[in-house]
């Protein structure tokens, strides 16, 4: 099952990868260390219930990483690095596909990337979205405290 990933990035060099147009990601670009990611993309060349769409990662230091797959039918595959915290579905009338994954850490950081397969082998990554930075921060992001302004200015009127 470890050689999948790769053969599927032998397919993605080999059909080639046409423009990024085709597909638009969004989503959070930084989630807090243990908290859930949530990603989501849409494609606009074929439907979703006529194709594959996977979720590639390209963390700091390593490679390409295939998170997972939601095929046409619906079924899911998974990393199974992975597979104990990821989950990928769909909303076929939006042509939507979601990316879930849970409990993350420092590791989960980097590049991810929403990738739709098209012709007969569904495995061909035709169409890769535009990818969506995800960085994983140790504590919450809050918003400064605002306090009341108060005016300095002397309240003597007589100049």
């Amino acid at each position: 099952m470890e050689s999948l990933p790769v053969f599927l990035y032998l397919l993605a060099i080999l059909h080639g990868v046409e423009a990024l147009d085709h597909i638009v990601q969004w989503g959070e670009g930084t989630v807090v260390s243990s908290e859930k990611l949530s990603l989501a993309c849409a494609t606009y060349t074929l439907p979703v219930s006529e194709s594959s769409v996977s979720w590639i990662r390209l963390r700091p230091g390593k490679g390409l990483e295939w998170v997972g797959v939601i095929w046409n039918n619906g079924n899911t595959n998974y990393s199974p690095n992975l597979q104990s915290r990821v989950s990928i579905s769909r909303d076929a009338g939006k042509n939507q596909v979601f990316l879930q994954l849970n409990t993350v850490t420092a590791e989960d950081t980097g590049m991810y990337y929403c990738t739709q397969s098209t012709g007969w082998f569904k495995l061909t990554l035709s169409y890769w979205g535009q990818g969506i930075l995800v960085t994983v921060s140790s504590e919450s992001q809050s918003s400064p405290s605002l306090f009341p302004l108060i005016s300095c200015e002397s309240s003597d009127q007589s100049q």
